[in-house]
């Protein structure tokens, strides 16, 4: 995340809003092997939310990303930021089986209108999951041109199957930004994959397929522009 936000602010006109915070290295990118972090917080803007500390923090950290995202939202709508020139990324690592490897993207998803978050209808959703995907398809293409491994199809999906139930994950069924996708980068259980997420060229490729994807995705007219804002997690 950290090495997106500070490719697009550099190489872009991009402005960048985050949900979470390190607090002892800030947003600096970060070389060598990952730890697991002790002092990060949810933030909105320069003020933080919750401390990720906290007991119950996954569940409540997993919920609270894309209420904070949402509120960025609303507030850059009402300065007259067109929707459509919004991105939300969420990064993550999954945890699957140890012979699968390579990213995998996943989208909104389809639900019954009830189910909607506030200020979301069925035919928003609908445009939603159509912008999503083509967003997706974009990334992964652009993660093989820079020799990334893509997960084996089908590597865009809108539903989690987890112990014979499928989901759609919280961090985008609950954004009303049209643009969600949640990036699943590698898969912790392969040994291959995990020794990839430690080096640092490998996060920085991984970072520029990001951005160049982005800037590809807003077309010629908009080189070297890439999305209008673009909140990360």
């Amino acid at each position: 995340m950290c090495r997106v936000k500070q490719l697009l602010e550099t190489k872009t006109r991009a402005r960048v809003y985050t949900t979470i915070l390190d607090r002892s290295s800030g947003y600096k990118p970060l070389d060598g092997m990952i730890h697991q972090d002790t002092d990060e917080w949810l933030v909105m803007g320069k003020k933080r939310v919750y401390d990720l500390r906290s007991k119950g923090a996954t569940r409540r950290g997993v919920n609270e990303r894309p209420r904070i995202a949402n509120s960025i939202e609303a507030d850059l709508r009402a300065r007259g930021v067109p929707d459509e020139r919004m991105v939300f990324l969420s990064f993550h690592a999954d945890a699957l089986h140890g012979s699968i490897r390579g990213t995998m993207i996943y989208v909104p998803g389809s639900e019954r209108a009830r189910y909607l978050p506030s200020g979301v209808t069925p035919a928003s959703r609908e445009s939603a999951m159509g912008l999503s995907r083509r967003l997706a398809r974009d990334i992964l293409s652009s993660l093989r041109k820079h020799k990334i491994l893509v997960h084996p199809n089908p590597a865009i999906r809108d539903r989690v199957i987890r112990a014979g139930r499928a989901f759609i994950p919280a961090v985008v069924r609950e954004t009303r930004i049209p643009h969600a996708l949640l990036i699943e980068v590698a898969n912790l259980n392969n040994t291959r994959d995990r020794s990839l997420l430690i080096q640092g060229s490998f996060r920085q490729s991984f970072a520029e397929a990001i951005v160049d994807a982005l800037v590809d995705y807003y077309g010629p007219q908009d080189k070297d522009k890439g999305p209008e804002i673009a909140a990360l997690d």
